[in-house]
């Protein structure tokens, strides 16, 4: 965790931060409550066939407590991703909800609308 003053803190994330690979995250508010929240997704389909594919991974939820801890969103609140994420930013659409767009190897640009995505604004 930064906290802005240029000190950092190593924080432990809840296991299901580790149930696939992770290439992508992104922070923001998912649920409203202004603490920031991770999104994590990635996968790996180029692996050998004796090791399987690494495709856990649907997009994982973290919400933040706002004290610098995380739990595991509930799946009913997950954002459904797939395929193999490498990169997630938000498309900044002046007054309407933002699109997050979802960088996916070797497929097209995905991109989601939901009134729920909710950039985070720096705090000064």
């Amino acid at each position: 965790m930064n906290d802005g003053r240029g000190h950092f803190t190593v924080t432990t994330l809840p296991v299901e931060a580790q149930f696939s690979i992770v290439f992508a995250s992104l922070v923001f508010d998912a649920n409203g409550d202004t603490h920031p929240d991770i999104l994590l997704a990635g996968n790996q389909y180029g692996v050998p066939p004796v090791l399987g594919r690494y495709d856990a991974s649907r997009g994982t939820l973290l919400l933040g407590d706002g004290r610098g801890g995380f739990r595991a969103a509930d799946p009913s609140q997950a954002i459904p991703l797939d395929g193999q994420i490498r990169g997630l930013a938000f498309v900044i659409r002046g007054t309407k909800a933002p699109l997050l767009a979802v960088a996916r190897n070797n497929a097209t640009l995905q991109l989601l609308s939901s009134a729920r995505f909710t950039p985070l604004t720096p705090s000064r």
